[in-house]
C-alpha cells in the first residue's frame, strides 16, 4: 500500500508541474507574441516535459536542497537531458523538430542551449526551496480524500489525450510525406513543360497531370485538422530535415485558403 501511495504522490506532482509548466510557456510566449499561444502538444493545459523534469528533480535533488550550488548544477543537468531526449525522440519518431536553438550560442544539436539550461538551474533553487513545499502541503491536504477518483480520472483523460495527439502527429507526418511527393512531381513536370524538346502532346498530358496534382494538394490541405493547424501557428520554428521546405509551403497554402475565405 505504501508503494501505491508513493506512486500516487509522484503522479500528482507530475500533473501539477505539467500544468505549471504549461502556464509558464503560455506567459512567456504571450509576452513575446502578444497573444495566447497553446504551446502544449496535448489538447489539455499540460506540458509533460516540465512535469517529468520536476519529478526527477524532486526525487534526485530533494536530499540536497540545502546546497544551492548542487541544486543549480543538478537542475541544469536534469532539465537539459530531458529536453535533449524529448527533442530527439520527437524528431526521430515524427521527422519534425518542434523547437530549435541552433541560432542560440552554446547549443547542443539545436535541442538544448546554455541560456535556457541556466534558467532551469536557477528555477530549480526556487522550485525546491519555495514552490515544492507548497505543493507537498497541497498533496497532504487532498491525499486523504478523493485521491483515487481524481487521479484515475486525470489518468484516463491524459491517456486519451496522448492517444489522440500521437494519432494526430502520425497523420500529420503522412500529410507531409504526400505533400512532398506531389510537390516534387509538380516541379519535375513544370521543368519538362518548359523544355522545348518535349512534344506538344506530352505537354498537354503533363499539364493535365499537374492540374490533378494541385487538386490533390488542395485536398491534403483540407485534411489538416484544427489541432495540426494550431501546431503550425504556435510553433513558428517547426521544421523538418526530411521534409525541408514542405512545412513552410503548407503554411503558405493554409494562409491563402484562409484569406480567400474572407
Amino acid at each position: 500500500m505504501g508503494g501505491i501511495k508513493i506512486l500516487q504522490e509522484i503522479f500528482f506532482y507530475f500533473i501539477v508541474y505539467s500544468f505549471i509548466g504549461w502556464t509558464l510557456e503560455v506567459i512567456y510566449h504571450f509576452k513575446k507574441q502578444k497573444r495566447f499561444v497553446n504551446r502544449g502538444f496535448l489538447h489539455g493545459p499540460v506540458c509533460p516535459i516540465y512535469g517529468s523534469s520536476a519529478v526527477f528533480i524532486v526525487m534526485l535533488l530533494s536530499p540536497l536542497k540545502e546546497n544551492i550550488f548542487t541544486l543549480f548544477i543538478g537542475g541544469f543537468i536534469i532539465a537539459s537531458i530531458m529536453e535533449l531526449i524529448t527533442g530527439f525522440l520527437l524528431e526521430y519518431l515524427f521527422d519534425t523538430r518542434w523547437w530549435d536553438y541552433s541560432e542560440d550560442k552554446f547549443n547542443l544539436w539545436g535541442y538544448v542551449c546554455l541560456k535556457f539550461s541556466l534558467y532551469w538551474g536557477i528555477l530549480t533553487i526556487f522550485f525546491l526551496n519555495f514552490a515544492h513545499p507548497l505543493v507537498e502541503n497541497l498533496w497532504s491536504f487532498i491525499s486523504a480524500g478523493l485521491t483515487n477518483f481524481i487521479l484515475i480520472a486525470i489518468t484516463f483523460i491524459l491517456v486519451l489525450d496522448a492517444v489522440i495527439t500521437i494519432n494526430n502527429m502520425v497523420h500529420f507526418k503522412k500529410i507531409l510525406a504526400e505533400f512532398q511527393s506531389t510537390t516534387k512531381e509538380l516541379k519535375e513536370n513544370i521543368a519538362l513543360v518548359k523544355n522545348e524538346k518535349v512534344k506538344k502532346l506530352a505537354i498537354k498530358k503533363l499539364q493535365k497531370r499537374n492540374k490533378k496534382l494541385r487538386s490533390l494538394q488542395a485536398k491534403l490541405v483540407d485534411r489538416i485538422n484544427s489541432r495540426q493547424r494550431t501546431w503550425l501557428a504556435n510553433y513558428p520554428t517547426l521544421k523538418s530535415k526530411k521534409f525541408k521546405n514542405i512545412i513552410e509551403e503548407l503554411k503558405t497554402k493554409i494562409q491563402k485558403r484562409k484569406n480567400n475565405n474572407f
